[in-house]
């Protein structure tokens, strides 16, 4: 059993941030060492999750603590905020250290073995895959604190309305890991009739509250480019809907755009939530003026 100054001390090194595309094949490596291989996602699977839901994919960082040399994974400000002790900071110089855990989910309509092949974006359930750490890392509070961390970060994207609200996190668990999960606020509804692996597994559910007012304007997640005829297909990409153009009542606008410093600012910040490659912000036309 590790000591409670070790436990502290490594949990004071751990930082929270959404999953990039370099960062799958440590999470690979970390769940292919943690499930039996009829269990264990692929690395295509891996991929297709961090492409399509990447604001769904989170990982714990531990930052080196100076002792030993990096084993080359980097993370850096342009990876977006990080979260911190329940604290959402943003990275103001090059982090050194290693991912040791990761949370994953799509979204889906049911929950069933089918429907959770596929991210759909506007899915009434977010269908948790896999809460592992690597094993190096079990027993110090790290899974605990990182599925805290997640809870929180997914009901803020929920009040967002990104997409739709969703209405629970829904996941599967085996009967000695059921304590765990209802410590951390979810509860059994049935043993699930899912076959994945050898095993019995449970369903467990957390449900969000209603989603808080979004603050006068709409945001999508829509998928770029994509072909009707397959689902899933396209680039993610993020919409906000405004009634005006943002800080257009105020000082300072830009007479190209009609949008303050203020305002871009705000843009700035909203895209950082939306964490996609691209967030576009569309309002009405101003009237054209007349002499």
């Amino acid at each position: 059993m590790a000591s409670p100054g070790k436990t502290r001390s490594i949990l004071d090194r751990i930082i929270f941030r959404n999953v990039t595309p370099t960062d799958v094949p440590r999470c690979f490596e970390i769940e292919s060492s943690s499930y039996p291989d009829d269990e264990a996602a692929s690395k295509s699977s891996l991929q297709y999750r961090q492409h399509h839901a990447a604001q769904y994919f989170r990982c714990a960082f531990l930052i080196n603590d100076g002792r030993a040399s990096s084993d080359g994974c980097v993370t850096k400000t342009s990876i977006g905020e990080v979260s911190y002790q329940g604290q959402d900071r943003r990275i103001s110089s090059t982090v050194r250290g290693r991912i040791v855990g990761f949370v994953c989910s799509t979204r889906c309509d049911s929950f069933t073995a089918e429907s959770m092949t596929t991210h759909v974006a506007t899915g009434r359930y977010l269908a948790v895959h896999s809460v592992v750490v690597d094993e190096k890392y079990r027993g110090l509070g790290v899974a605990s604190t990182m599925l805290q961390d997640y809870v929180r970060q997914m009901t803020r994207l929920n009040d967002m309305g990104t997409h739709g609200p969703i209405d629970a996190m829904v996941l599967l668990a085996k009967r000695e890991l059921l304590g765990f999960y209802l410590d951390n606020g979810f509860r059994a509804t049935r043993p699930s009739p899912i076959v994945h692996g050898r095993e019995r597994w449970y369903e467990m559910e957390r449900e969000f509250d209603a989603p808080r007012a979004s603050g006068g304007y709409d945001c999508y997640l829509v998928d770029s480019f994509a072909d009707p005829a397959r689902q899933g297909s396209g680039n993610p990409a993020g919409v906000v809907v405004l009634e005006a153009a943002p800080g257009s009542d105020e000082d300072g606008m830009e007479p190209s755009s009609g949008v303050s410093s203020r305002g871009r600012q705000w843009m700035a910040t909203v895209a950082r939530e939306i964490n996609q490659a691209e967030t576009a912000f569309v309002w009405p036309a101003r009237e054209p003026s007349t002499a």
